[in-house]
């Protein structure tokens, strides 16, 4: 009797041990995600059905038309939650007739902070479908659309390489829309993150609803050709495509180009005549307060904040070098002409000491911050602001930490591995064993009383 026990639980350990080496052997990957928004619709006007349901195209982005038929389930994430289109669908001629909201989704998991994964049928009659994703959420890379392939948390995450498994900062910017205008800078030359320069950190980490339209090269003053030609891109003429919609606040950076090509410096003109304000816009000073003269108009109650850029001491290009002492006291004196924020990075010297622009370390190029330059740069623009907003809420915050490249606005679910360094692989395999040792431990104390009873 006790040897045909004995048996047994040899055979029941050898199949344990057994199975136990098959859960560490490599798992074979399954197919992989095909993400279905990799491109925008360069128009939005007209995609959402229905007037009343149209949305900003400043505040969210929509994918290119997906083919779809009766019965596909897309699947798509980040999705937030407040937001009033989700889905969109087009008849065989692209024809939007029917917008999804979040009522109308099937939740798969919920992320965090009003974001989630969701899931939506396709009903009969549909041809197209376009996913309509907030513009943080793109502007981060952080979107994930498929048809007919289910993703959760895990996936998702894993999918758009996000790697913070902590909260969210939870900002008390969060879901405020901002307008980011300016040059290279602002724009992020040389810098490869998914949602690039200090602006994209900004809208990243607080969970702004952002809208960056910085261009290298552009100019605060009007740079024309003796012809008439415009030389480089205007900062002004960036305004102008969004001077109709509404902005928690807005953000404006330049002058580093109008100092590099030494273009006039210019006077301040004391007068609301637009003719003679118009006049004046071939020089920096000009240009400039055409642009706040304007964006002001059309945002009287606004929060406006104009920064200087950094101090770029490796830089000999122009008048680069002379750029607080040429043009920026011009824009000390607009700002507070136009009530407008001044944040003055030049004369940090804390950050520029940390910028260490004198080197190649986070300046290569002797012009533009490379990606953990713009790590460095981004808090002291977040707090600028923050201070300011502050006074219609209450708020004492630190900016979030940006040492990583891209920090994550998405929670995990699962609980961080104490160890950093061990891999899925390694947990997997360490809870095998983990469970083989029960095994073994319950199969002796089985043999204890076994020959316990034997005895008596």
């Amino acid at each position: 009797m006790f040897g045909r026990i004995l048996k047994t639980l040899s055979v029941t350990v050898l199949l344990a041990a057994m199975l136990c080496t098959s859960l560490c052997l490599p798992i074979q990957a399954e197919e992989p995600l095909t993400n279905l928004f990799p491109t925008l619709h360069t128009n939005f006007s007209g995609l959402v059905y229905g007037e009343d349901n149209k949305v900003a195209e400043a505040s969210f982005r929509s994918s290119g038309y997906i083919p779809v038929e009766s019965g596909d389930v897309l699947y798509f994430a980040a999705a937030y939650r407040p937001q009033k289109i989700h889905v969109t669908l087009q008849n065989a001629a692209k024809e939007s007739f029917l917008s999804i909201q979040a009522k109308d989704l099937t939740l798969v998991e919920e992320l965090g902070n009003d974001y989630a994964i969701f899931s939506f049928t396709i009903p009969e009659g549909a041809s197209f479908a376009c996913v309509i994703l907030s513009s943080a959420v793109y502007n981060a890379g952080n979107q994930l659309v498929t048809l007919n392939q289910p993703f959760d948390g895990t996936a998702y995450r894993s999918e758009v390489h996000l790697t913070s498994y902590g909260d969210v900062h939870k900002s008390s910017l969060s879901g405020m829309r901002a307008l980011f205008m300016g040059d290279s800078i602002t724009f992020g030359a040389l810098d490869d993150a998914p949602n690039p320069s200090w602006a994209g950190r900004f809208a990243t980490n607080a969970g702004v609803i952002s809208t960056n339209t910085g261009v290298g090269g552009a100019t605060l003053a009007l740079y024309e050709d003796q012809n008439g030609n415009k030389v480089k891109e205007w900062i002004y003429e960036q305004f102008l495509p969004y001077k109709n919609e509404e902005f928690d606040f807005i953000v404006m950076q330049g002058g580093i180009n109008d100092s590099r090509n030494k273009l006039e410096r210019g006077v301040v003109k004391h007068t609301d005549d637009e003719g003679a304000l118009q006049r004046n816009v071939r020089t920096f000073a000009g240009g400039l307060q055409w642009l706040f003269y304007n964006v002001r108009k059309q945002n009287p109650d606004t929060p406006l904040f104009y920064m200087s850029t950094v101090r770029l001491d490796a830089c000999t290009t122009g008048h680069i070098g002379r750029i607080d002492e040429l043009y920026y006291p011009a824009a000390v004196e607009l700002c507070e002409m136009y009530d407008i924020h001044y944040i003055d990075l030049y004369n940090n010297d804390e950050l520029n000491e940390k910028l260490e622009s004198w080197t190649d370390k986070y300046v290569p190029d002797t012009l533009h911050p490379n990606q953990a330059g713009h790590d460095i740069i981004y808090p002291y623009v977040y707090q600028a602001v923050l201070e300011v907003m502050a006074e219609s809420f209450s708020a004492n915050e630190i900016p979030p930490d940006t040492t990583a490249t891209q920090t994550v606005a998405i929670p995990d679910k699962e609980a961080v591995k104490d160890d950093p360094d061990e891999t899925d692989e390694e947990s997997g395999c360490k809870s095998s064993f983990g469970s083989f040792g029960v095994i073994a431990v319950t199969c002796a104390t089985a043999c204890f009383f076994v020959k316990k009873k034997r005895k008596h």
